[in-house]
């Protein structure tokens, strides 16, 4: 494991799907299997922030499983399908930072129906399943080094057919399987929820180590396999860079694991109580575990990828769509000038979710997008959403109880928030959740948005949350980085406050931020 390995894995390996990715490089074996390693080593942030994806944007929690007794009911050998082929057509482009993004998210698909409780469904499993996933992931590198220590890590056949990658999918919800039930009579909630790795007995730990080492290295086949179908070479990479950029952000990724796993402690301890109190967990159910359930209830027909009843199902073919037509607003349009997501309805059945981007897919970016430069020019006409002779109360953040209070002071336009003095405005305000910082937070969002175009009032509210309070900061911004960090931002209170209900921000949104925000006006224009 080379230093900038051990730095990223340090800084950004935060969770259980971090870490099965990036293991994996370590088991490539094919040609130039150190260049590929550093590929991905290069684009670590589109690589991580996939693997996560599917949780924290598709929530698509259908796609995750495969319930073996239930005919194999579960939409993962689809969706892998999928972004396999997304991730082909990615490497055969060369587009190595969509290539890493794409292998990231499939890396979710593959692993998680390895994981036992992704194999079926059952009141118990429901009860237990955040609390043990917990302990896993707080055990990950115990169990690794068990897993070396055991020679655990043995090879995983590649099957011969069309449809190979479904059934290393079933193959490894079968062999998950095998340990459902066990795994839920071995684990210790009484002891999990102080210590997670407690709630992990030997039983537990000896299973466990073996399914991350087939899981790991199963991974590494399939990346394998998709680089040979590309006829793709990697490109030879420096790194000096990034090595120097995540150290630095070691710190700042130590603070926001601590936060993360405050806030999974909340709520597995609320998930024990609940389940004390009444006999089983309702009230606090995870989300997943929820439509899960739900969908298993309606019992409808699943329409799997693969069966051992069914025949292979044929790789579907993924196409590249075609770039948005220039979209013209009127001045007198209050509409966005983005084009609006359709939402699609609620499935009943685990089908490839259509809340992941199948309709508008991350654009195929070149190796050199996680530089400034690579920011693509906005693909609307240009507007601004905010003036300096508007009233305050059109500002971001701003509803009229602020406003009001706002204009006890004096400040009545936008241009009169960004002239005030912070400190002595809290003051006169005398408001105990409106201090100096939160004053400065105000006129940072609405400098934002007189001043970059196509920028509405809750982009700027998620850019100053990430640390970008100017337009030059914005344009300055790699792509990558400011996604990953508004995502982060997102999974939080706060941020899902300012999102509502709407979606987070994806590839599209942010290399849309950056690219209007080299096209800012003059505060004086504004």
């Amino acid at each position: 494991m080379s230093l900038l390995f051990r730095v990223i894995y340090a800084a950004h390996a935060s969770s259980t799907h971090h870490k099965l990715a990036l293991d994996a490089l370590e088991h490539l074996d094919c040609p130039y299997a150190s260049r590929w390693r550093d590929v991905f080593l290069k684009h670590h942030v589109d690589y991580l922030t996939g693997s996560k994806a599917p949780d924290v944007k598709f929530k698509d929690f259908t796609n995750h499983v495969l319930h073996v007794e239930q005919s194999y009911w579960g939409g993962a050998p689809k969706t892998a399908r999928k972004w396999y082929a997304r991730l082909v057509e990615a490497l055969e482009d060369r587009a190595w930072q969509d290539a890493a993004y794409c292998a990231g998210v499939l890396s979710h698909y593959y692993t998680d129906p390895i994981q036992p409780f992704h194999t079926g469904q059952s009141a118990a499993e429901s009860n237990i399943h955040r609390a043990a996933e917990w302990s896993i992931c707080k055990s990950y590198e115990q169990l690794r080094e068990q897993a070396q220590r055991e020679s655990l890590y043995v090879d995983v056949a590649t099957p011969r057919g069309s449809d190979w990658l479904e059934q290393m999918v079933t193959n490894g919800a079968d062999k998950a399987h095998e340990h459902y039930q066990p795994l839920i009579d071995h684990y210790d909630f009484n002891r999990g929820v102080k210590d997670p790795p407690a709630g992990l007995d030997d039983y537990s730990r000896k299973v466990l180590a073996e399914l991350i080492a087939y899981a790991t290295v199963g991974f590494a086949r399939v990346l394998e396999q998709a680089f040979e179908e590309a006829c793709a070479t990697p490109p030879v990479v420096s790194l000096t860079l990034e090595t120097v950029v995540a150290t630095l952000e070691i710190p700042v990724r130590w603070v926001t694991k601590r936060l993360a796993d405050a806030e999974e402690r909340r709520l597995v301890e609320a998930m024990y109580d609940e389940l004390q109190r009444t006999g089983k967990v309702e009230q606090h159910l995870p989300e997943e575990s929820r439509q899960v359930r739900a969908a298993v209830e309606r019992e409808q027909p699943a329409p799997t990828a693969t069966t051992r009843t069914t025949p292979p199902v044929a790789p579907e073919i993924v196409t590249k769509p075609a770039p948005p037509d220039p979209t013209t607003i009127s001045a007198g349009s209050p509409l966005s000038t983005r084009q609006p997501t359709p939402q699609p309805a609620p499935q009943p059945t685990p089908t490839t979710s259509d809340t992941e981007p199948a309709a508008t897919p991350r654009p195929f970016v070149s190796m050199e997008a996680n530089s400034p430069a690579a920011a693509p020019q906005p693909a609307h006409s240009l507007r601004f959403y905010l003036d300096l002779s508007d009233d305050v109360v059109d500002a971001p953040s701003i509803g009229p109880k602020t406003a009001a209070r706002l204009t006890a002071i004096g400040v009545r336009t936008v241009q009169d928030l960004l002239k005030l003095n912070p400190e002595s405005a809290a003051d006169k305000i005398d408001a105990r959740h409106i201090t100096a910082q939160t004053i400065e937070d105000w006129q940072a969002q609405a400098n934002l948005v007189c001043r970059v175009p196509n920028l509405r009032g809750h982009d700027a509210q998620i850019l100053v949350a990430c640390g970008y309070r100017t337009p030059e900061a914005v344009a300055g911004a790699a792509v990558a980085t400011l996604l990953d960090q508004a995502l982060e931002f997102a999974a939080t209170r706060e941020g899902e406050r300012v999102i509502r209900s709407g979606k987070a921000p994806d590839h599209d949104e942010v290399s849309e931020w950056i690219a209007c925000a080299r096209q800012a006006r003059s505060a004086r224009a504004a």
